[in-house]
């Protein structure tokens, strides 16, 4: 097995479109008209599923060209393979599994695989543990001939290495979700957060963080540190990383956090700097060492009217006014800022009270 694709294999879980550096090269070795890789196979009903392909000449890796196109929206459902139970592990082609009389006749044929100049497919599937299938795709004019069987072997060999990067693909995306989701549930309670390495500098931050930071005079991000305008308040943060960041270097891996509230113009912001316990397998000044927590106690939490009013049942005039109780203000702070009445603020109160079983 060339190593060349080997290490293509595992370079594809990190691409943007994942494998297509795969996809183009085993497509020229293949000698494929086209090549394709997508994770969903497609149905009725349900939006196109992902695909990354390449077609020659050229690797331009355009889900949308017509080929694809017509073939998601329409003549899936005519393709042989699509309607074949293909296993985990296995590599089929057209002649595996219909006579080849029968499908030139076909009306696939004759609609779709004729006027793209095509005669020959292949097809594999594989899975990973977690039960995540992928599929891969190649095509051949007529003039190229059958996919042979050497073909269809070096594909077989490559699947030990296709199903664990499979594996890895699939835990970094459940990890990007779930940073996704934890970081959106922080920033509607509009917490920030910022991670940072053994170095100080930023890893990443949530949307609350960035608002916040913009919307003040005193923070302010530079070259990747999280920095005060202010002299002294800019010491003292300063101060406060350093003590996290070198509590976490040492060999006991002591846990320390630093608290400081910093005085701004619209009001204050509370800071909370914590050590990230470490990874044994995961060390290093670029591994993350400490996370900010900044809080606005100002700011009202960022909650849908929407999801308020379907959570609880509540109108959406019930939501708005829910949402103000919410964010700390009285009968009279929320009807004046939502410019209500007073007695109705306090009318419809009642009613959320009895919805939500406050009271």
């Amino acid at each position: 097995m060339q190593a060349d694709v080997v290490a293509l294999i595992y370079k594809g879980i990190l691409e943007e479109k994942p494998w297509s550096s795969l996809l183009n090269h085993l497509r020229l070795s293949f000698r494929a008209s086209y090549a394709a890789i997508n994770f969903r196979m497609p149905q009725d009903g349900l939006p196109r599923p992902y695909l990354v392909n390449t077609l020659e000449p050229d690797a331009d890796f355009d889900a949308d060209d017509p080929m694809t196109r017509s073939y998601l929206d329409e003549f899936f459902v005519m393709d042989p393979m699509y309607n074949y139970d293909l296993e985990p592990g296995q590599v089929v082609t057209f002649d595996d599994i219909v006579d080849r009389k029968q499908l030139v006749s076909s009306e696939f044929y004759q609609r779709y695989l004729r006027p793209f100049g095509l005669l020959y497919g292949m097809k594999m599937c594989f899975q990973e543990p977690g039960g995540l299938k992928a599929w891969l795709m190649f095509s051949r004019g007529e003039g190229a001939g059958n996919f042979e069987p050497a073909i269809k072997q070096q594909c077989i060999a490559l699947l030990p290495h296709l199903e664990l990067a499979l594996e890895i693909y699939s835990r970094l995306k459940l990890g990007e979700t779930k940073q996704m989701i934890y970081s959106t549930s922080m920033s509607q309670l509009v917490i920030g957060t910022i991670i940072l390495d053994g170095n100080g500098d930023i890893i990443d931050l949530n949307q609350a963080a960035t608002r916040m930071i913009a919307g003040n005079e005193i923070l302010r991000i530079r070259d990747d540190k999280l920095v005060s305008t202010a002299p002294r308040i800019n010491r003292e943060l300063t101060d406060k990383l350093a003590e996290v960041l070198q509590a976490g270097r040492g060999h006991e891996r002591v846990f320390c956090s630093r608290t400081m509230a910093i005085e701004t113009a619209e009001g204050h912001i509370g800071v909370l700097i914590k050590s990230i316990p470490r990874s044994d397998w995961y060390e290093g000044s670029s591994a993350p060492h400490a996370i900010v927590y900044l809080r606005d106690p100002t700011a009202a939490p960022v909650t849908s009217e929407a999801l308020m009013g379907e959570l609880f049942s509540l109108s959406p005039a019930e939501a708005r006014i829910a949402i103000q109780l919410a964010a700390g203000r009285t009968i009279a702070g929320a009807a004046e800022f939502l410019g209500l009445n007073e007695s109705t603020v306090r009318t419809q109160t009642k009613r959320i009270f009895s919805k939500t079983g406050v009271g």
